[in-house]
């Protein structure tokens, strides 16, 4: 991981740090960050991340019910660890769980896709 994007892991940590009392977080194009830790947000409840960079997401959320997970290229690894989670969506081209337990849910969305070469248009 290069120095730009654990600085910027580290400022994403620390926003993070200076508001535990947010319920809700919605985390868009986290640019330059390849690997999302969330922990210490102890009333954390409903969780969305839509980014294309990220190779790894921890997530450490004791009360969190509903957690939607947008990704497209590099994710390698997600560990979830949220024991009262209910809604759960996921929408990649492949699934790199390492670690969650399912045993709560209630609803769970999973989609899969291709994914697209941009570069290439087949005119034939």
């Amino acid at each position: 991981m290069g120095e730009g994007t654990w600085r910027q892991g580290r400022q994403l940590q620390r926003a993070l740090d200076r508001f535990p009392f947010i319920k809700n977080l919605r985390l868009l194009n986290c640019e330059g960050i390849s690997k999302l830790h969330v922990f210490g947000l102890v009333h954390l409840e409903n969780l969305f991340v839509a980014s294309w960079e990220l190779d790894s997401v921890t997530v450490q959320a004791p009360n969190l019910i509903k957690f939607t997970l947008l990704q497209g290229r590099n994710l390698e690894e997600v560990t979830i660890q949220a024991p009262k989670l209910l809604d759960f969506n996921f929408y990649d081209h492949k699934m790199p769980f390492s670690s969650m337990d399912p045993s709560s849910l209630e609803r769970t969305r999973i989609s899969f896709f291709l994914p697209s070469n941009f570069g290439y248009v087949d005119s034939s």
